[in-house]
């Protein structure tokens, strides 16, 4: 059950970022979604698309984006404690 939960969040989270990412592209910043996309295999890119995202939130109008993308973050990590996945557990 507890992977069900996360799994749905985390594809939140993704589609979150992928949109952060596309207002790049489409707002003329080009070189930070490339640096964006190619970072983001070692952790680096989500947190620039999360930072970015906010600073920029009211200018690209995706302030709803943003909120959803905060809160599913802050819900993966609470319920990370209330639901922790079982197989990340040992025993």
């Amino acid at each position: 059950m507890a992977w069900v939960v996360h799994s749905i969040l985390g594809i939140i989270w993704l589609v979150c970022f992928i949109l952060v990412v596309v207002k790049m592209f489409q707002s003329g910043q080009t070189a930070l979604g490339v640096i964006t996309i190619i970072t983001m295999f070692c952790g680096v890119g989500f947190l620039i698309a999360f930072i970015y995202g906010w600073v920029k939130a009211r200018d690209w109008n995706i302030r709803p984006v943003m909120l959803t993308w905060t809160v599913v973050i802050i819900l993966d990590i609470a319920l990370s404690f209330v639901l922790p996945i079982p197989f990340l557990i040992q025993r």
